[in-house]
């Protein structure tokens, strides 16, 4: 196993990598099992929110190989909330964008609002609302299993870099509680006050 880098924002990464992780995992669970347009499209979500973490995880990771202050870095990943195509213009990581604005590219159209039934209905489905035309096709994107297999193989790749990064075992112990006591202030002084 390889060493692991100790610091916040290796720390702030890992997090939003597992996170990631955790959505993709959720996604493929429940994709095949929901069969309803609502239902597909709420598990979309989670899709989404795992491409959302492991940009996140993008951003903190190459924020501490080139050294940049914490707390700027997070405010970065604030900033962008869940916009995809504005974590993808963020991310860093990977010395290839490709990867970043094809995903910007395929999702920036979504938001994750879609997850409530009526925002997706007016996203999706006009005539529910009377709006003239759909902001997004549901037949070409979230209907299409072939759109939706290839979105969901943009995701490896990303998670894949990030998790090279945040895995691995520390070689010093007295290091490890050192980062866990500046995460515990860094977390009271940035996150807990709302960043300011």
């Amino acid at each position: 196993m390889t060493a692991q880098t100790v610091s916040i924002l290796n720390e702030i990464g890992q997090l939003y990598a597992f996170d990631a992780n955790d959505f993709a995992e959720r996604f493929d669970v429940t994709w095949e099992r929901i069969t309803n347009k609502t239902g597909r499209i709420k598990s979309f979500v989670d899709l989404l929110m795992g491409f959302e973490c492991a940009l996140k995880a993008h951003i903190a990771l190459a924020g501490q190989r080139d050294l940049h202050e914490p707390k700027q870095t997070y405010m970065k990943i604030r900033k962008a909330s869940h916009s995809i195509s504005q974590l993808a213009s963020a991310a860093t990581l990977l010395s290839d964008r490709g990867l970043y604005e094809q995903i910007a590219g395929r999702l920036d159209s979504f938001s994750v609002l879609i997850r409530y039934s009526l925002d997706a209905y007016e996203a999706f489905f006009p005539w529910y609302t009377d709006q003239g035309s759909a902001r997004i096709n549901y037949s070409m994107t979230i209907g299409n299993d072939v759109w939706i297999r290839e979105t969901r193989e943009l995701l490896e790749p990303l998670m894949d870099s990030a998790y090279k990064l945040v895995t691995g075992e520390v070689a010093d112990i007295e290091h490890l509680f050192d980062r866990e006591r500046e995460m515990q202030e860094f977390v009271e002084t940035v996150v807990a006050k709302g960043a300011r």
